[in-house]
């Protein structure tokens, strides 16, 4: 073997070795843990001869003399990930610069002007100026676009991310910016001084009926059961309420405590166990009832699908375990891994597993990960081409333990949790047309919301139950998308087309009414809400009679 080969043989070997070394190297040095934890998991035995020094003797001998340069942040932290990879799928390093957004989606709040925007050719476009935010305190409207950032154009530039990042900044401090407004010919100038704005973890909790109250919750954040509480506050001064539908489909999960004290609220009872967590280094924790509910509340039915997870399912999870709500949809994500975050001293973190949830039954609710990272990032598309998400009988459960809920039920771990009334995936939703067209909806809808509903403005109701979209219309969705470079399929069927008609009206009713005219045009139609209203309206009857409750 000639020599050059030689050499590269011995650096594919050596270089994944030398990355994980740089790797630890990284950890060890820049652990500066949160005094806030008092668990073990942070402790390392430096005892050994690969100490810190040769560490870094090592990424020195690197940077000094390997064939080329490198890039000494992004080789750690690819050797950061790799190391992680090996744990579970859900430990991970969080630089600096991706931290800031992280901490804000789990705290509820944010500095900046208090906008809700999207991207419309390249420019940002202002879908609503948050209420008491400093842009809707400053005369910012709807369908503004903004063109100017500190007299610089960020309109139309490939830099739209970059443009968007300085909007933000500390409250109390002041950004100047250029808006185009529709019908006005002139540029508007606004001084905008940043505000803390608060973001709503719930999308919308209104009444349905007068006995029903229809809840989205998108993630669990610090401030998701306050929220909770004043919309039931609120909602109760209806003296029907009684039912709740709880959606958390596409719901991540976030923090437990959110949950815990949101379960608490449907528990009359106290010292019922609703979860508890345990790790090799961490303390078994349970979280109980305390016996301190404020409302009488009935029936609960909770909406559930592949992309529930974590808190999502330990909500889930413990009612149907103690038999206090009913479960619609699809076999949850399978997340019942606990993470602690670790701030590090050049400012990252690193988000590290140091337990396990057990809901009420005693079942893990963790999917198996044990077959890799990669594997385990294919579960979706796993479950498509195994038919589960469309037939029930082709449901895979990683854990065939047999654990029984209070009333002696039957129900399994290790896997997300098996709703108690499985709802089968739209087969729509993998077309591939749909698929290529799905995030123009929006779009189209956002260009021609005041013309297509300009005899709705201020008939919220009556857009709901009456508009509907044209076939002219339709045709000038399909002129769009293929300005946008979507091909078109020479035949579509009425189901898509009906699809398309749909999401261009919701987002219409959202860009003009606001989030629950979205979900009140899109609901009636959502085989999994019906479901739940069914079983509501059902239990409503049996009460009446003086029945108990039953499943069927």
């Amino acid at each position: 073997m000639p020599n050059t080969e030689k050499l590269q043989s011995k650096r594919t070997i050596w270089f994944p070795i030398i990355m994980a070394l740089v790797a630890v190297g990284g950890i060890l040095l820049g652990f500066n843990i949160a005094k806030k934890d008092k668990t073990t998991v942070y402790q390392f035995d430096n005892s050994s001869n690969m100490g810190q020094g040769t560490i870094e003797e090592i990424i020195r001998y690197i940077e000094a003399k390997y064939v080329n340069e490198v890039d000494r942040d992004q080789l750690t932290k690819t050797a950061i990930d790799n190391i992680l990879n090996q744990l579970d799928p859900h430990s991970s390093y969080i630089s600096k610069e991706d931290l800031v957004g992280i901490n804000e989606q789990l705290q509820g709040n944010f500095d900046g002007i208090g906008i809700q925007y999207t991207i419309l050719d390249d420019t940002i476009f202002v879908l609503k100026p948050l209420e008491n935010g400093p842009a809707e305190s400053a005369g910012i409207l709807r369908g503004d676009r903004i063109i100017e950032i500190e007299d610089e154009n960020v309109a139309g530039t490939d830099e739209i991310k970059d443009a968007i990042s300085k909007l933000k900044g500390s409250a109390g401090t002041t950004v100047k910016i250029t808006i185009k407004r529709k019908n006005s010919p002139e540029l508007l100038p606004f001084s905008l001084i940043r505000g803390r704005i608060s973001d709503s973890s719930i999308d919308v909790g209104y009444m349905i009926d007068d006995n029903t109250a229809y809840f989205k919750i998108s993630k669990f954040s610090e401030t998701t059961y306050k929220e909770f509480m004043k919309i039931i506050e609120d909602l109760s001064m209806n003296k029907g309420l009684k039912n709740l539908i709880i959606d958390l489909r596409n719901n991540p999960g976030g923090y437990l405590q959110e949950a815990t004290k949101i379960l608490n609220q449907f528990f009359v009872e106290k010292d019922k166990l609703l979860v508890y967590t345990e790790g090799a280094a961490v303390r078994k924790s349970e979280y109980r009832t305390t016996g301190k509910s404020f409302f009488d509340f009935g029936e609960i039915v909770v909406l559930i699908d592949e992309n529930s997870a974590s808190a999502s399912e330990i909500l889930a999870g413990a009612l149907q375990d103690l038999d206090r709500g009913t479960i619609v949809g699809r076999r949850s994500f399978g997340k019942g891994l606990v993470q602690e975050q670790y701030q590090l001293s050049d400012g990252s973190a690193l988000r590290l597993t140091v337990a396990k949830y057990f809901i009420p039954s005693g079942r893990c609710i963790q999917r198996k990960y044990d077959n890799g990272i990669e594997s385990y990032d294919h579960d979706y598309l796993d479950r498509i081409s195994s038919g589960e998400l469309t037939d029930s009988t082709k449901m895979n459960i990683g854990d065939t333990t047999k654990y029984f809920t209070f009333k002696g039920r039957e129900v399994h771990g290790g896997g997300g949790i098996t709703p108690d009334y499985f709802i089968s995936m739209d087969t729509i939703y993998t077309n591939k047309f749909i698929l290529a067209a799905n995030s123009y909806p929006r779009n189209f809808a956002l260009y021609n919301a005041d013309r297509l509903a300009a005899s709705w403005k201020n008939d919220t109701l009556g857009f709901i139950k009456n508009f509907n979209l044209s076939e002219s219309d339709l045709l000038r969705f399909y002129s769009f998308l293929k300005k946008n470079k979507v091909d078109i399929p020479t035949e579509i069927s009425p189901e898509i087309q009906a699809y398309f008609k749909s999401s261009i009206k919701a987002n219409i009713a959202k860009y003009l009414y606001g989030d629950r005219a979205f979900y009140q045009t899109l609901l009636p139609e959502d085989p999994d809400y019906l479901k739940a209203l069914q079983l509501i309206k059902k239990q409503r009857q049996l009460v009446e009679n003086g029945l108990q409750s039953v499943k069927s």
